[in-house]
């Protein structure tokens, strides 16, 4: 699938390159005969990839929600860390401090957001909302 879509945006670019000049010629037509249908081609195998998957796709909601709960919030780390180095704590002190609060989540078996929330240093850069 990768590959194929990997395929569609170099038509794409050919396609571009070919639109730059305002005057068609006699040597665009090859590109707009050869790649644009063959574009639509590999866009329409993909698509159908995709529907038969989705379609013999199945969700065990049950299990979602047990896999989750097993990670005790610490899925949500790198959404943490972003946030208190957008809010000024620095990408590498944020890094650092998740590290050691993922530590306490492990070693403790307590979840992500008690710890967060009784944390000092992220208090004073986010809100419970945030």
């Amino acid at each position: 699938m990768s590959g194929l879509a990997e395929l569609v945006r170099s038509n794409a670019a050919a396609i571009l390159r070919s639109t730059w000049f305002d005057e068609r010629d006699h040597r665009r037509i090859p590109i707009e005969a050869t790649v644009i249908p063959s574009t639509f081609i590999h866009m329409s195998g993909m698509l159908q990839s995709v529907i038969f998957i989705c379609e013999g796709l199945s969700v065990n909601a049950s299990r979602m929600e047990a896999n989750i709960k097993l990670l005790k919030g610490l899925n949500f780390s790198e959404i943490v860390m972003t946030a208190l180095a957008e809010r000024g704590l620095g990408r590498h002190t944020a890094h650092e401090l998740l590290q050691e609060i993922t530590h306490t989540v492990i070693n403790d078996n307590i979840e992500f957001g008690s710890v967060l929330k009784n944390h000092e240093t992220i208090r004073g850069y986010l809100s419970e909302e945030r």
